[in-house]
């Protein structure tokens, strides 16, 4: 399977032509397209059927194999950037695998020696001597004690890669064939907003915007297109079952940061507007603690991404002081928490922006 899906990349990515690229200068797409082709060689080398492997073997295979991965996700970004201005083309959180490669090429290869654990100094281990070509082990020494092992499957991560790459570039292909004007867009999805902040009916011009976008890119999915992916996100927070007015107006924040981050990915410039809603209560009262407390700030860039390992002990740092505080904070957090408890990877995304959109004093 994994050979099937490298041949089909190195075809795809033939088609951009990166001897164009080369011609005209535009070293920021040629750069990324070699990039990928190295890494392409790396991951075949690395599943060459060799005998008489040693230790060493097999691990200087793994670092190389995790670095040309890492390197390739970056590539996929900077195509993106090159052909559309925009990320809005490739969602690699939306992959499991991919969400977690970050993190591990870090643990593994990036800082071993040097990790850092909701700002405590830990230590990463790789079990050396039991690497396969199917899996490897590591485990983070904390200087409290603490201590987690993973394994990590890499067949998994190869698969992930080339799926979620081969989708991308192909719909990438598609974009670059056909340049359409976008105002269209930008004018429909302008009322679809503008009717969000006067408190009218949204979600159907909502929808008509979708099925607009859909004749732009009609192969498009989810896991390739950033405002597919948040469009699910809102439909998932409307379908959040609560009675609780505190929890629906929390809901109904976290549904208007989806609607201003895809508003920034249609138009390209952030959203402004003078219509102004006030903050929810709980979410309100959390950034008040934050405003009093500046050494929880420390522990917000671990919440900046859902598959950061840290996620849960970071938010879990800021929820005692909140708790000791006794305000209605705790209202969001328990939300956010039990997402997390509950691996609803949209859910914890979309209620965890109203803590990434905070403003550090």
């Amino acid at each position: 399977m994994i050979l099937k899906l490298e041949k089909t990349n190195e075809e795809i990515i033939e088609k951009f032509n990166y001897d164009k690229y080369y011609k005209l200068k535009d070293y920021k797409m040629a750069s990324s397209l070699n990039a990928i082709n190295i890494s392409n060689e790396i991951i075949k080398a690395y599943l060459k059927k060799e005998e008489g492997l040693d230790d060493a073997d097999v691990a200087l295979r793994v670092y190389a194999l995790l670095q040309a991965l890492f390197v390739s996700v970056d590539s996929l970004y900077q195509i993106a950037l090159s052909l559309t201005s925009s990320k809005s083309f490739i969602n690699i959180n939306s992959n499991k695998n991919l969400r977690e490669l970050k993190y591990i090429r870090n643990d593994v290869v990036g800082h071993p020696s040097n990790r850092v654990v909701c700002h405590d100094n830990a230590y990463c281990i790789l079990d050396y001597s039991n690497i396969t070509k199917e899996k490897f082990c590591y485990t983070i020494y904390q200087e409290d004690g603490k201590k987690e092992t993973k394994t990590v499957y890499i067949e998994d991560l190869i698969v992930s890669y080339f799926i979620e790459s081969n989708n991308f570039l192909k719909e990438l292909l598609n974009v670059n064939s056909i340049k359409q004007d976008k105002k269209e867009l930008i004018d429909k999805y302008t009322s679809v907003i503008k009717r969000f902040y006067n408190y009218l009916d949204y979600k159907q011009a909502l929808d008509e915007f979708i099925d607009l976008y859909m004749t732009y890119y009609p192969s498009a999915n989810k896991s390739q297109h950033r405002v597919l992916w948040r469009y699910e996100l809102i439909c998932h927070l409307l379908r959040y079952n609560t009675k609780s007015k505190e929890e629906k107006d929390i809901i109904l924040h976290a549904v208007r940061l989806e609607l201003e981050k895809i508003y920034e990915l249609v138009a390209g410039i952030p959203f402004s507007i003078e219509i102004s809603r006030r903050l929810p209560r709980s979410i309100s009262a959390f950034y008040h603690t934050l405003n009093r407390h500046p050494e929880l700030h420390i522990y917000l860039d671990n919440l900046t991404n859902t598959a950061d390992p840290l996620f849960f002990e970071a938010i879990s740092k800021i929820y005692k002081v909140c708790q000791m505080e006794g305000n209605s904070s705790i209202v969001y957090l328990n939300m956010v928490i039990k997402a997390y408890k509950d691996l609803n990877s949209d859910l914890i995304y979309s209620l965890a922006l109203p803590i990434i959109s905070y403003k550090r004093k």
